[in-house]
């Protein structure tokens, strides 16, 4: 049987993921230090999104303690209700022998709060291929996604797919990518690529705005790997304000 991507199914699993964003006091307590981090960035323009007064889209880099200083933080924020509505982990990833580094969105988060449902229509994708695609040109599955994860990812593909960007299946046991060309071939695969098993390390989606080689080898770094499959990475992490600042 082949390793896939573990859903999540379990709530409390999840809540406890997100447990900082869904408490309005820590997720208030994040606005403030998102929004004074190290070094922010509004990146609404560059993501294509139009945002009504009192919402910013922000890049956040060197704010969350992390072995790796290239990865990042996006935020939607509501400076009005001081809050944060939307909350995407960036892990910039690196497929040895080839000068790429694919990006990994952890686990992205949305608020329920009906009151920001209308500047979260789109949001994700736009971020998804307007961004984070065009700043890293490849994107690659992470190894933990709840159902509505694994829903986005499938429609992400079928995008990625209509608007002629390259879709491969990642085999990390064998560092090898199989080209998906089409959305026939995406349909019989993909029931290989996700399932609820603990064994979902293997199988990942990568897609990337060029063609890549079929005779390299794709490994990833075993720490990286690691990080991929561990939900708590994709945690905010609100800072105690005793804590040292992070350098």
């Amino acid at each position: 049987m082949l390793d896939m991507p573990k859903r999540l199914n379990d709530a409390a699993e999840i809540r406890k993921v997100f447990a900082d964003l869904m408490k309005p006091t820590l997720n208030k307590m994040l606005y403030k230090q998102l929004s004074d981090g190290p070094q922010v960035t509004e990146i609404d323009g560059e993501a294509g999104v139009n945002l009504p007064p009192g919402y910013r889209l922000i890049r956040v880099d060197g704010r969350k303690p992390s072995t790796r200083p290239q990865d990042f933080e996006i935020a939607m924020v509501n400076d009005v209700t001081e809050s944060v509505v939307y909350y995407n982990h960036v892990i910039v990833t690196k497929l040895c022998e080839l000068d790429i580094k694919p990006a990994t969105q952890s686990l992205v988060w949305r608020s329920p709060d009906a009151r920001h449902r209308p500047v979260l229509r789109d949001l994700a994708s736009n971020v998804f291929f307007n961004y984070i695609l065009d700043k890293y040109n490849a994107l690659l599955s992470d190894g933990n996604q709840t159902s509505g994860g694994q829903f986005f990812w499938e429609s992400q593909v079928s995008s990625a797919l209509s608007k002629g960007k390259h879709v491969y299946f990642y085999k990390m046991m064998s560092a090898e990518l199989e080209t998906v060309p089409d959305q026939d071939t995406f349909d019989i695969i993909k029931e290989h690529i996700w399932g609820d098993t603990d064994s979902h390390e293997h199988n990942l989606m990568l897609i990337s705005n060029e063609s890549l080689p079929k005779d390299a080898k794709y490994v990833m770094p075993v720490d990286l790997i690691d990080d991929l499959n561990k939900t708590d990475v994709a945690a905010p992490y609100v800072r105690d304000p005793s804590d040292p600042e992070p350098r």
